[in-house]
């Protein structure tokens, strides 16, 4: 009976985001420029500029997960952290707003009422865990609902290491969907999370590594304005060169 209930769940969550086709995904994360934490938008190589007002919120906690303060500092199209000594781990709430297919195949930022032929809308949400240091016990953050959650604690990581990490849909784990391992050097490629929602992935860059997955969520009734939710999340850390190197 337990068998065939969890196979029950199995198909339902495949069903939930089968509209997502892809393995590419588009987030936010953390990464060290210009002596500042900056947050980053984009995918491979390749970041955007954005409206500082899309950050909707930024938890951030000591290594005991206790929340502290740690102020976003706006500039024109991005933001950095004022990241206090104490800090371990920041988590960030992105709103990239509405999109719509055209008819000619491409996407514009504008809801399905604004586009004509729209057959998709997408409102497209970013959520990012970042871990700055190590922390006491790895936990789940609270309030996110889709998150990559580190199974050894990322601060203790060198280049080269396996890190098994579990993919939470609402506090549930996600069997069978792609993970992209490495979203800044190979966000082509990606693996599957087995029956618990986990994968081991290869710590690969001595510097900012980002773990990714991207699903789509389509909504049970499409609005004048969009066809389904978009949710990209992401799991950030930096490995130093220094103590990489073996």
């Amino acid at each position: 009976m337990a068998e065939k209930i969890l196979w029950i769940v199995i198909v339902v969550l495949f069903l939930v985001i089968k509209s997502s086709k892809t393995v590419q995904a588009h987030g936010v994360w953390f990464t060290r420029r210009c002596d500042a934490w900056q947050l980053a938008l984009g995918e491979g190589s390749t970041d955007n500029v954005y409206s500082p007002e899309m950050v909707k919120y930024i938890s951030s906690y000591d290594a005991a997960y206790q929340r502290i303060a740690a102020a976003a500092i706006p500039h024109d199209n991005y933001i950095t952290l004022d990241a206090p000594d104490a800090l371990a781990v920041a988590v960030v709430s992105f709103d990239y707003g509405l999109w719509s297919n055209k008819t000619d195949g491409t996407w514009v930022n504008a809801p399905m009422n604004e586009v004509p032929g729209a057959t998709i809308g997408t409102h497209a949400l970013k959520y990012s865990v970042n871990y700055f240091s190590a922390v006491k016990k790895l936990q789940p953050l609270p309030k996110i609902p889709l998150q990559i959650v580190p199974l050894t604690d990322p601060a203790l990581l060198r280049v080269g290491d396996g890190l098994t990490v579990q993919v939470l849909s609402e506090g549930k784990p996600l069997p069978f969907v792609d993970l992209i391992p490495d979203m800044i050097n190979h966000h082509k490629k990606s693996i599957k999370t087995d029956a618990a929602g986990q994968a081991v992935i290869t710590v690969n860059n001595a510097n900012t590594n980002v773990i990714g997955i991207e699903i789509a969520f389509d909504y049970a009734k499409k609005t004048e304005q969009a066809t389904r939710d978009k949710l990209c999340a992401t799991l950030s850390f930096t490995v130093d060169e220094e103590s990489a190197a073996k």
